[in-house]
């Protein structure tokens, strides 16, 4: 007789590349960094309105059956996904009248699900029929591709339960790829909705804990947005590590002899109050002469008390208190800097959790 396995929890914290913890562990600052990577794209900020607008229109209706079939929300909808790159040579959406036609004739699974909620949900498994349906009906775009139309076309008609998905960003953040076959969308749709979920457990990311606000518009997109900020975190520090090699072979040539971390000391001393990291810079350079600003801003980060990345250089990879002279700098939530005062700011230290160091207010 065949013995009949049981169904095991997988762990996508142990199963996954790693992003995902590192996603869980730094969270609120993955999602903080998100805004500064979205702000620089002056490309998104329609789309990003656009989106802010629909959900708004959900969130202010007393009809919601009655809304989603309204000429009105789904030209907002339609317009929403064209600004978010659905509207390109590889990736056209339907026309607005043959997009109409394929949501009417879905609307009613639409409907059915807009009471289910991300941060709610105990039973993925309940509703995976109806989702794979849905998914599997939905035909928006002018090709056979799903996965970024369709996840996308949803985060916008039930923005509190299903999340945005594309291939650059999320899932390259789950698998290290950016590419799948059309055959295996759904599979994958599935499994990152899944880890979308464990993500909102592990995180106990709630509407009680984060007032949606700004592009954070719902649960589900708190976390593809903190995702963005993971990515984007990551081609920062890539960017870092070109910019050392580059640092390194001027001092080499140049032999400033005074280290960066030095030059910040010596000018944020003389500031006074409060400043940003742009002011640091500027009067760094206006002091020393040509000193890389990226450079510069590093070692801000270095000497930030309360800044997480503090712990990827070697002076902080150790257990302290923060008491030494790498310790100059308070980051405040204006984003603006202050020098670090423990009366005023707590007594921040460096923890070692596991093999990882890390900020914490003791």
């Amino acid at each position: 007789m065949k013995k009949i396995n049981k169904t095991k929890t997988i762990s996508y914290v142990e199963n996954a590349s790693g992003n995902i913890k590192k996603l869980i562990d730094n969270f609120e600052y993955y999602l903080k960094l998100s805004e500064k990577a979205i702000g620089l794209n002056t490309s998104w900020r329609e789309g990003v309105a656009e989106h802010i607008k629909v959900i708004d229109m959900i969130r202010k209706t007393d009809n919601y059956e009655t809304l989603i079939k309204t000429d009105h929300f789904l030209k907002a909808v339609h317009t929403t996904l064209r600004k978010w790159g659905l509207d390109q040579r590889r990736a056209k959406i339907k026309k607005f009248d043959d997009f109409k036609e394929n949501i009417l004739k879905n609307v009613n699974a639409i409907a059915s699900l807009k009471n289910f909620e991300l941060e709610r949900l105990t039973d993925l498994n309940s509703i995976k029929g109806e989702i794979i349906s849905l998914f599997n009906n939905l035909n928006v775009m002018e090709s056979n591709a799903k996965l970024v139309s369709v996840s996308k076309t949803l985060a916008h008609f039930i923005p509190d339960l299903i999340p945005p998905m594309d291939m650059e960003n999320i899932l390259y953040f789950f698998y290290g790829y950016k590419s799948i076959s059309i055959n295996a969308e759904v599979k994958k749709f599935w499994e990152m909705f899944e880890k979308f979920n464990f993500i909102q457990k592990k995180t106990n990311l709630s509407l009680k804990n984060h007032r949606p606000e700004g592009f954070n518009t719902s649960i589900p997109k708190m976390i593809d947005n903190a995702i963005w900020g993971f990515n984007y975190n990551k081609k920062l520090q890539a960017k870092s590590n070109e910019d050392n090699k580059v640092t390194f072979r001027l001092q080499k040539e140049n032999n400033p002899g005074i280290p960066k971390w030095m030059m910040i000391t010596s000018v944020v001393k003389d500031m006074g109050g409060k400043f940003n990291s742009k002011d640091i810079i500027a009067a760094a350079i206006d002091r020393y002469g040509n000193v890389n600003k990226n450079t510069l801003q590093r070692n801000i980060y270095l000497l930030t008390v309360n800044n997480p990345l503090r712990i990827h250089w070697s002076y902080n990879q150790k257990e302290r208190i923060a008491n030494t002279q790498y310790d100059l700098l308070f980051n405040n939530n204006d984003n603006m800097l202050e020098l670090y005062a423990p009366e005023k700011h707590g007594i921040w230290e460096i923890k070692k959790e596991g093999n990882k160091f890390k900020i914490h207010l003791k």
